[in-house]
Protein backbone atom coordinates (compact mmCIF):
# COMPACT_ATOMS: atom_id res chain seq x y z
CA UNK A 1 0.00 0.00 0.00
CA UNK A 2 1.69 3.37 -1.13
CA UNK A 3 1.78 5.53 1.92
CA UNK A 4 -0.36 9.08 1.56
CA UNK A 5 1.87 12.36 0.06
CA UNK A 6 1.35 15.09 2.20
CA UNK A 7 -0.97 17.43 0.88
CA UNK A 8 1.32 21.27 0.31
CA UNK A 9 -0.26 23.86 2.09
CA UNK A 10 -1.94 26.10 0.00
CA UNK A 11 -0.20 29.77 -1.29
CA UNK A 12 -1.80 32.18 1.19
CA UNK A 13 0.50 34.98 0.21
CA UNK A 14 1.81 34.72 -3.51
CA UNK A 15 4.19 38.12 -3.17
CA UNK A 16 6.50 35.77 -1.32
CA UNK A 17 6.47 32.97 -4.31
CA UNK A 18 7.22 36.21 -6.63
CA UNK A 19 10.48 36.90 -4.83
CA UNK A 20 12.08 33.49 -5.26
CA UNK A 21 12.65 34.62 -8.96
CA UNK A 22 15.21 36.77 -7.40
CA UNK A 23 16.85 34.84 -4.83
CA UNK A 24 19.77 31.93 -5.28
CA UNK A 25 20.12 29.02 -3.20
CA UNK A 26 17.73 26.38 -2.12
CA UNK A 27 18.11 28.10 1.62
CA UNK A 28 16.47 31.15 0.33
CA UNK A 29 13.91 29.65 -2.09
CA UNK A 30 12.79 27.06 0.68
CA UNK A 31 12.60 30.27 3.42
CA UNK A 32 10.22 31.92 1.04
CA UNK A 33 8.00 29.48 0.05
CA UNK A 34 7.90 28.42 3.41
CA UNK A 35 6.04 32.15 4.53
CA UNK A 36 4.02 32.28 1.08
CA UNK A 37 2.62 29.05 2.54
CA UNK A 38 2.20 31.02 6.31
CA UNK A 39 4.58 28.30 7.56
CA UNK A 40 6.21 29.42 10.89
CA UNK A 41 9.95 28.72 10.43
CA UNK A 42 12.37 30.57 12.18
CA UNK A 43 10.06 32.29 14.56
CA UNK A 44 8.59 34.23 12.10
CA UNK A 45 5.17 35.41 11.55
CA UNK A 46 3.37 36.95 8.39
CA UNK A 47 -0.20 38.78 7.64
CA UNK A 48 -1.81 40.38 4.79
CA UNK A 49 0.67 43.53 6.01
CA UNK A 50 3.64 42.31 7.59
CA UNK A 51 5.91 40.44 8.52
CA UNK A 52 7.91 40.09 12.02
CA UNK A 53 9.20 37.74 14.85
CA UNK A 54 7.22 35.90 17.63
CA UNK A 55 9.92 36.45 19.68
CA UNK A 56 9.93 40.13 22.16
CA UNK A 57 14.08 40.35 22.40
CA UNK A 58 15.60 41.58 19.40
CA UNK A 59 12.72 40.91 17.16
CA UNK A 60 11.74 43.10 13.87
CA UNK A 61 8.63 43.91 11.61
CA UNK A 62 8.52 44.87 8.09
CA UNK A 63 5.64 46.21 6.40
CA UNK A 64 5.82 44.96 2.61
CA UNK A 65 2.34 46.66 1.98
CA UNK A 66 3.11 48.00 -1.85
CA UNK A 67 6.18 46.79 -3.12
CA UNK A 68 7.05 44.74 -5.30
CA UNK A 69 8.67 41.53 -5.32
CA UNK A 70 11.82 42.51 -6.46
CA UNK A 71 12.54 45.28 -3.41
CA UNK A 72 11.16 42.71 -0.28
CA UNK A 73 13.56 40.04 -1.91
CA UNK A 74 16.42 42.54 -1.22
CA UNK A 75 15.19 44.45 1.77
CA UNK A 76 13.76 41.29 3.76
CA UNK A 77 16.69 39.33 2.97
CA UNK A 78 19.15 41.92 4.28
CA UNK A 79 16.79 41.93 7.50
CA UNK A 80 17.01 38.36 8.29
CA UNK A 81 20.72 38.24 7.38
CA UNK A 82 21.17 41.32 10.26
CA UNK A 83 19.27 39.25 12.62
CA UNK A 84 21.40 36.36 12.27
CA UNK A 85 19.10 34.18 9.84
CA UNK A 86 21.05 33.30 6.75
CA UNK A 87 22.57 30.46 5.01
CA UNK A 88 25.97 28.98 5.44
CA UNK A 89 26.89 29.86 1.58
CA UNK A 90 26.29 33.43 3.00
CA UNK A 91 28.62 32.88 6.35
CA UNK A 92 31.43 31.39 4.00
CA UNK A 93 31.31 34.17 1.38
CA UNK A 94 30.94 37.32 3.70
CA UNK A 95 32.98 37.53 7.08
CA UNK A 96 30.99 40.38 8.03
CA UNK A 97 27.84 38.20 8.39
CA UNK A 98 29.36 36.01 10.31
CA UNK A 99 30.36 39.01 12.43
CA UNK A 100 27.20 40.17 12.63
CA UNK A 101 24.94 37.12 12.88
CA UNK A 102 27.19 36.47 16.24
CA UNK A 103 26.93 40.18 17.46
CA UNK A 104 23.16 39.97 17.05
CA UNK A 105 23.31 36.50 18.92
CA UNK A 106 25.41 38.10 22.06
CA UNK A 107 22.74 41.14 21.97
CA UNK A 108 19.87 39.16 22.68
CA UNK A 109 21.64 37.92 25.86
CA UNK A 110 23.15 41.22 26.66
CA UNK A 111 21.76 44.38 27.72
CA UNK A 112 24.87 46.72 27.92
CA UNK A 113 25.56 49.17 25.17
CA UNK A 114 29.30 48.95 25.91
CA UNK A 115 29.15 45.52 24.95
CA UNK A 116 27.89 46.28 21.63
CA UNK A 117 31.24 46.47 19.95
CA UNK A 118 29.88 46.05 15.93
CA UNK A 119 29.73 49.45 14.45
CA UNK A 120 26.90 47.97 11.99
CA UNK A 121 25.27 46.86 15.26
CA UNK A 122 25.21 50.14 16.60
CA UNK A 123 24.16 51.89 13.83
CA UNK A 124 21.34 49.52 13.73
CA UNK A 125 19.98 50.10 17.53
CA UNK A 126 20.47 53.69 16.97
CA UNK A 127 18.39 53.87 13.92
CA UNK A 128 15.84 51.79 15.46
CA UNK A 129 15.46 54.03 18.64
CA UNK A 130 15.09 57.03 16.04
CA UNK A 131 12.47 55.38 14.48
CA UNK A 132 10.56 54.66 17.30
CA UNK A 133 10.83 57.88 18.68
CA UNK A 134 9.59 59.26 14.91
CA UNK A 135 6.62 57.43 15.77
CA UNK A 136 6.22 58.36 19.34
CA UNK A 137 6.13 61.97 18.73
CA UNK A 138 4.91 61.66 15.11
CA UNK A 139 7.95 62.79 13.47
CA UNK A 140 8.52 63.62 9.88
CA UNK A 141 11.59 61.89 8.37
CA UNK A 142 13.71 65.28 8.50
CA UNK A 143 13.19 65.64 12.24
CA UNK A 144 14.20 61.90 12.95
CA UNK A 145 17.11 62.77 10.39
CA UNK A 146 18.35 65.62 12.90
CA UNK A 147 17.98 63.17 16.26
CA UNK A 148 20.28 60.44 14.51
CA UNK A 149 22.49 63.05 13.98
CA UNK A 150 22.06 64.80 17.66
CA UNK A 151 22.94 61.19 19.08
CA UNK A 152 25.82 60.31 16.64
CA UNK A 153 27.40 63.82 17.21
CA UNK A 154 26.60 63.91 21.15
CA UNK A 155 29.04 60.97 21.40
CA UNK A 156 31.66 61.35 19.03
CA UNK A 157 31.81 65.53 18.46
CA UNK A 158 30.31 67.15 21.44
CA UNK A 159 31.72 64.41 23.49
CA UNK A 160 29.02 64.92 26.20
CA UNK A 161 28.24 60.96 26.39
CA UNK A 162 29.52 58.01 26.98
CA UNK A 163 28.53 54.35 26.96
CA UNK A 164 26.94 54.24 30.34
CA UNK A 165 24.46 57.03 29.00
CA UNK A 166 22.74 54.49 26.60
CA UNK A 167 20.27 52.77 28.37
CA UNK A 168 19.44 49.40 27.03
CA UNK A 169 16.19 46.75 27.83
CA UNK A 170 15.52 43.58 26.08
CA UNK A 171 18.24 44.38 23.86
CA UNK A 172 16.86 47.72 22.40
CA UNK A 173 17.85 51.09 23.30
CA UNK A 174 15.08 52.93 25.95
CA UNK A 175 16.61 55.95 26.29
CA UNK A 176 19.75 58.04 25.71
CA UNK A 177 20.31 60.10 29.21
CA UNK A 178 19.74 63.86 28.43
CA UNK A 179 18.20 63.92 25.18
CA UNK A 180 15.04 64.30 25.27
CA UNK A 181 12.20 65.80 23.71
CA UNK A 182 11.65 69.61 24.08
CA UNK A 183 7.81 70.43 23.98
CA UNK A 184 9.02 74.06 24.08
CA UNK A 185 11.08 74.02 20.93
CA UNK A 186 9.30 70.74 19.15
CA UNK A 187 12.67 69.27 18.74
CA UNK A 188 15.01 66.86 20.65
CA UNK A 189 17.99 68.61 22.57
CA UNK A 190 20.78 67.39 24.52
CA UNK A 191 20.40 69.03 27.99
CA UNK A 192 24.44 68.66 28.52
CA UNK A 193 25.15 71.70 25.78
CA UNK A 194 24.90 74.90 27.50
CA UNK A 195 23.92 77.30 24.79
CA UNK A 196 24.09 77.49 20.67
CA UNK A 197 27.91 77.78 20.89
CA UNK A 198 28.28 73.99 22.10
CA UNK A 199 26.53 72.68 18.96
CA UNK A 200 29.05 74.20 16.73
CA UNK A 201 30.58 71.50 14.65
CA UNK A 202 32.50 73.28 11.76
CA UNK A 203 35.67 71.88 13.82
CA UNK A 204 34.75 68.17 12.76
CA UNK A 205 32.52 69.06 9.95
CA UNK A 206 33.97 65.99 7.50
CA UNK A 207 33.63 63.30 10.47
CA UNK A 208 29.76 64.74 10.78
CA UNK A 209 29.40 64.97 7.53
CA UNK A 210 30.31 61.35 6.63
CA UNK A 211 28.55 60.19 9.30
CA UNK A 212 25.44 61.58 8.15
CA UNK A 213 25.71 61.00 4.99
CA UNK A 214 25.95 57.03 5.16
CA UNK A 215 22.96 57.59 7.72
CA UNK A 216 21.01 59.73 4.44
CA UNK A 217 21.52 56.38 2.38
CA UNK A 218 20.05 54.04 5.02
CA UNK A 219 17.11 56.39 5.66
CA UNK A 220 16.02 56.77 2.29
CA UNK A 221 15.72 52.83 2.12
CA UNK A 222 13.27 52.71 5.02
CA UNK A 223 11.19 55.71 4.01
CA UNK A 224 7.75 52.54 3.85
CA UNK A 225 9.44 50.17 5.85
CA UNK A 226 9.63 50.34 9.47
CA UNK A 227 11.76 47.99 11.45
CA UNK A 228 12.07 47.82 15.31
CA UNK A 229 12.26 45.70 17.85
CA UNK A 230 9.21 43.87 18.44
CA UNK A 231 7.98 45.28 21.65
Amino acid sequence: MNKKTKKEKDILFPIFQECILYLEGDFWKKFFDDISRGKKTKNILINNKTICTSTKRGGFTYDYTGKDAKLISEELKNILINIGICSDEDIKSNNSIKVASNEYLKLTEENEWKKVKNKKMKDQLITDFVISQKSKYKLNWECAKNLYSLIVNSFFVYKTHKSEDVVMNESKIEKIQDIVWNEQLNIFVNNRLNDENDYDINKNKKETNTLLNKYSKYIKSLTKTIINYSK
